[in-house]
């Protein structure tokens, strides 16, 4: 994934079922020191999510109620 990301230049890189739950570190899809971590992890429903945003992109991360 390294290769891809440098090579083509991406901002945000989404990544569905990953499994990863709380025993995970974000090394485990950790790009390089040029992005940051973004993950919802997987629960008993389904395989969770991550997205990689390179750094120099601002964000906020917003929380969304589970009745939503």
């Amino acid at each position: 994934m390294d290769f891809l990301a440098d090579f083509h230049s991406f901002d945000i890189i989404g990544l569905t079922e990953t499994k990863l739950d709380s025993s995970s570190t974000d090394s485990i899809v950790y790009l390089n020191d040029k992005f940051s971590v973004v993950r919802k992890d997987r629960n008993k429903h389904g395989g969770g999510v991550c997205i990689l945003i390179r750094k120099t992109i601002k964000y906020l991360p917003i929380e969304i109620p589970a009745h939503l």
